[in-house]
């Protein structure tokens, strides 16, 4: 019975690992993500192309933090994931809620920003340091439950092409 349990747990960190991991090999789609939206606006916006740029170099802080955790499984490692994680969740909203463009506009740059958190929120949300950080920013955003798992790049590519672009084919296109 011992050998049972044991396998069920081997299996469910070999489950959880393997989820991680493809998570982080999303890291270049939602990096292309927040590139894009920069991009998605009827007109360019200044403001956009900020907070394009923002999500880019957060997102590229995120994805050096997890690296470093996931070659090194330490506190110290855990902490500047949490930390990189934190930035996106306070800056980000922090932008877009600065932005003052036209509610389609806007809509598309929400939708945008809104698949970026999740992903990050999710990929966060397998750090037991990272709930406090996870369950704030969902509620600032009026959502109290994790993802329920993270997301993969073709979880990432649907979202964009529906949520943001509603099937435009060239808004679509942006992000590959």
């Amino acid at each position: 019975m011992r050998t049972k349990s044991a396998s069920k747990a081997g299996l469910a960190v070999v489950l959880c690992f393997a989820m991680f991991l493809t998570a982080c090999n999303s890291w270049p789609t939602i990096i292309a993500t927040a590139e894009a939206i920069s991009q998605v606006t009827s007109i360019f916006f200044p403001a956009v192309g900020s907070l394009s740029a923002l999500a880019v170099q957060l997102l590229q802080d995120a994805e050096t933090a997890s690296q470093a955790y996931n070659a090194n499984k330490s506190t110290s490692t855990e902490a500047a994931f949490v930390a990189a994680i934190q930035n996106i969740e306070t800056n980000l909203p922090a932008a877009e809620a600065g932005l003052n463009i036209p509610i389609p506009d806007q809509q598309k740059v929400s939708a945008a920003v809104n698949i970026i958190l999740d992903y990050v929120e999710a990929l966060a949300g397998q750090l037991p340091a990272a709930k406090d950080v996870i369950a704030k920013g969902r509620a600032k955003r009026g959502l109290h439950i994790l993802p329920p798992k993270p997301l993969r790049r073709s979880d990432i590519l649907s979202r964009w092409k529906t949520e943001v672009c509603g099937g435009d084919a060239k808004c679509s296109a942006l992000v590959k």
